[in-house]
């Protein structure tokens, strides 16, 4: 079993339209984005744009996926934001799962995009959304490997 699929359990990832999906089929071989984010937080807003364009142009190419963890204060506004997302999503319902998560990679505060190895569970970029955001992004030097 791929190693994202222990980190987060196949049961709580579904793509945008609720589907469930099987981690292990859809992330091996791949670099996986945690990707921590609200819709009331614009820098969120801006930073998703962002990871958007880049995930349509690259994430063929690049073999990259995304999972998004929502920070949103409700289910309404968590549907209305992750609707425009092409990637995966944790369940809204799964609080306990979504801190388990920021514990364990101690996120502190969002937006936050956190790179990690899909089969081994390495976290190759402690801090993607600077690397894109400012530094990288056309992603030349993507996964940004060992930058923290």
């Amino acid at each position: 079993m791929a190693a994202i699929a222990e980190i987060i359990d196949t049961n709580y990832i579904v793509d945008k339209s609720g589907n469930q999906i099987d981690l292990k089929a859809t992330c091996t071989g791949k670099t996986v984005g945690l990707y921590f984010s609200g819709h009331w937080c614009p820098p969120c807003e801006d930073f998703t744009k962002s990871l958007i364009d880049f995930y349509q142009k690259y994430s063929n190419k690049k073999q990259f996926q995304v999972i998004f963890i929502s920070s949103d204060r409700n289910e309404i506004e968590f549907r209305r934001y992750s609707s425009s997302m092409p990637w995966l999503i944790l369940k809204y319902s799964e609080r306990t799962k979504k801190q388990e998560l920021v514990q364990k990679f101690k996120i502190d505060g969002i937006p936050h995009l956190l790179l990690m190895n899909a089969d081994t569970g390495e976290i190759l970029c402690q801090d993607a959304r600077d690397q894109l955001q400012t530094f990288d992004k056309q992603g030349e030097n993507f996964p940004w490997n060992n930058i923290y």
